[in-house]
């Protein structure tokens, strides 16, 4: 091991490794578990979104939308490591260039759905604009599925992609030598990536701050007046789940930036890493589990709602002068547990007889 490369026989150009090959190899191995539990936890889910239909309404949907990137990004936390060998030359890994244009196309993807679902949010809740255009949709998918694509291939001029730490993606170094600085690929990285991650992180994190304290002061008006009750709690049921999105991304976006700034000393961090290659797979499950744990949650509320119904049924009938009115209504109340409760009120008071 020399300048943290492995410097082959027969003058083959070296990778150039952050790590010796154990610590690699380990960091490596737990990227690509990870990536394989994101996917069946992505698939998973759209088994649940499927059978419970939701699918019909647009935050749904956009949910979807996020579920199937983060179920395409999954194999690319595997890709990333079966495309290298942590034994070999860096010329005997043509499939490196491969995972690194798949990895960098399905991350900006999954990006681009968070920010559409960070604008929804905006216009739903800060703006109050619910008009809802089926065309504006379309091509707004369509747009996010084309979007990433050059930005992905850019790097494979100069052959830019390569060993990076543990897995594929831009070198910022010089492969003949291992120096660290190669003033291209680290243009490439800025260009591509961190200033555009930096820059969505920042309008996020605004964005939901604001969603926040719109929130909170709804929230006190419903509670103050009956009216708008009925408003803030669909308003509620719709959004709240979204929230968890934007909120997972700033957090763990946060945390891959500080993660490269550290590696830029001479010594990474071998820990942050591991850590890094466990938590940026599992970013989608966190975003999946915090969307289907409440949406689960209003589904079986409503059902016992549903379940534990009101039977009005008519008591006494009074006539005066050909004309009959109800004077009071039975009720019969069953709770989710299958008991039957009575009781009668008068159509006259709202106090309740047993």
């Amino acid at each position: 091991m020399i300048g943290g490369a492995d410097i082959p026989e027969d003058n083959v150009i070296p990778i150039c490794y952050k790590f010796d090959n154990s610590q690699a190899r380990r960091i490596g191995v737990a990227r690509a578990a990870s990536g394989i539990s994101t996917l069946i936890v992505s698939l998973v889910a759209i088994v649940i979104i499927l059978s419970m239909k939701a699918i019909k309404q647009y935050p749904q949907r956009l949910f979807f939308y996020l579920t199937l990137a983060t179920l395409i990004q999954a194999p690319t936390f595997t890709l990333e490591v079966l495309s290298v060998s942590y034994n070999r030359s860096e010329s005997e890994q043509p499939l490196c260039s491969i995972a690194g244009v798949y990895t960098m196309y399905t991350s900006w993807l999954q990006n681009l759905i968070i920010l559409w679902i960070s604008v929804y949010l905006v216009r739903v809740i800060v703006l109050r604009l619910t008009v809802y255009n089926k065309k504006l949709e379309v091509f707004l998918l369509i747009l996010f599925l084309v979007l990433p694509i050059p930005g992905a291939l850019i790097p494979l001029i100069k052959n830019k992609y390569g060993m990076v730490g543990a897995w594929c993606w831009i070198k910022d170094f010089n492969s003949t030598d291992c120096v660290r600085h190669d003033n291209l690929g680290i243009a490439y990285q800025y260009t591509l990536w961190f200033i555009p991650v930096m820059l969505e992180v920042v309008i996020i994190a605004i964005v939901t701050v604001l969603i926040g304290a719109v929130l909170c002061v709804r929230g006190f008006i419903a509670k103050k007046y009956v009216l708008f009750q009925s408003e803030y709690r669909k308003l509620l049921r719709d959004s709240i789940p979204l929230l968890c999105f934007p909120l997972f991304f700033c957090s763990i976006s946060c945390f891959e930036l500080i993660l490269y700034w550290s590696s830029l000393d001479a010594e990474p961090k071998y820990n942050l890493w591991m850590l890094n290659a466990i938590l940026t797979p599992c970013k989608g499950i966190l975003m999946i589990f915090g969307y289907l744990i409440p949406m689960i949650w209003i589904r079986i509320k409503d059902y016992r709602a549903k379940k534990g119904r009101l039977v009005l049924r008519k008591e006494d009938w009074r006539s005066d002068n050909n004309s009959s009115f109800l004077d009071t209504v039975s009720i019969r109340f069953q709770s989710s547990g299958g008991e039957d409760h009575y009781g009668s009120v008068s159509v006259y008071s709202t106090e309740i007889k047993n």
